[in-house]
């Protein structure tokens, strides 16, 4: 049985009339009626009774005109999702970045969905290491991190150098002091840090300021992710070292200051992905991030 057999069959129980549907399907009447009976004989029921004055359905045509109308629709309905599933199939490219590296994607972001018709972009903030293993997954395609990082099989292009900032909350007896804040009028503060573990890079640029000042935090509150950084700071919960890249997203934060540091360090924000699987669309985010740098 073929959908022609149905179309047949079903323009025939329309019209009761063999010669009427003949001439809407536009073939001559004896083939039809050949279909017809080929159609019964498969499945092996009578669909007509007919003589020289009238044709009309029997039990059994009823039934499969009800069925046959459900089987072409379904067939319609298949053929439209797929013509439609075609032409608006789209492709999609995702991308981990860490907060740090956040200021750097944006732009990178901005003139890919602009250059690009019909990609998803779809973004996930994760750290640094996270990133690490999202490629490896292939969960995202590539990732805005924070380098220095350990690894050896991925590729890694450097975008940017932030200077790390102290923010105080604005209450701070520092917070509207105009020049460069030695970290040796802080040792009597609460630092809020972020562990190793979640950003190394991040760590190993902010925790050298102690050292290199001979003293360590008397009291420290350990906090996961920038906002929430920001927030404790808010609350006069404390301090923290944290990269010049983040000021903007945080700016209309009244309660909060960014002040410049002595003798400050930089962190190194970078695009990192795998050689080996590298889409067209990851070749354009990288050829647009060295446009940009350039």
């Amino acid at each position: 049985m073929e959908t022609r057999h149905i179309r047949y069959f079903i323009a025939i129980a329309e019209e009761l009339s063999f010669s009427k549907a003949a001439k809407r399907l536009n073939i001559s009447q004896p083939p039809l009626s050949k279909q017809i009976k080929d159609l019964e004989n498969y499945l092996n029921q009578k669909l007509f009774s007919r003589d020289n004055k009238k044709v009309e359905l029997t039990e059994a045509g009823k039934n499969f005109l009800l069925r046959s109308y459900k089987i072409m629709k379904e067939i319609e309905d298949t053929k439209h999702f797929l013509q439609t599933f075609n032409k608006a199939e789209k492709k999609e490219i995702s991308i981990g970045f860490s907060e740090t590296a956040l200021k750097d994607l944006i732009p990178i972001v901005r003139t890919f969905n602009n250059q690009s018709n019909n990609i998803d972009i779809k973004l996930h903030r994760l750290s640094s290491p996270k990133q690490l293993s999202s490629i490896e997954n292939n969960f995202i395609d590539l990732g805005f991190i924070c380098s220095p990082i350990q690894q050896n099989k991925y590729k890694v292009y450097s975008l940017n150098e932030h200077h790390y900032n102290i923010v105080l909350p604005k209450s701070h007896s520092l917070s509207n002091y105009n020049e460069p804040i030695s970290v040796n009028q802080l040792k009597e503060e609460t630092f809020i840090i972020t562990p190793r573990k979640v950003s190394p890079a991040y760590y190993d640029a902010a925790f050298p300021i102690f050292g290199n000042n001979s003293f360590y935090p008397k009291k420290t509150i350990t906090a996961y992710n920038t906002t929430a950084i920001i927030a404790l700071i808010t609350a006069g919960l404390g301090v923290a070292f944290m990269p010049s890249s983040i000021n903007q997203f945080f700016s209309s934060n009244e309660n909060i200051t960014f002040n410049k540091i002595k003798d400050a360090p930089v962190i190194e924000t970078s695009i990192i992905w795998n050689p080996n699987n590298i889409t067209t669309e990851t070749k354009k985010i990288i050829n647009i991030a060295k446009n940009l740098k350039n």
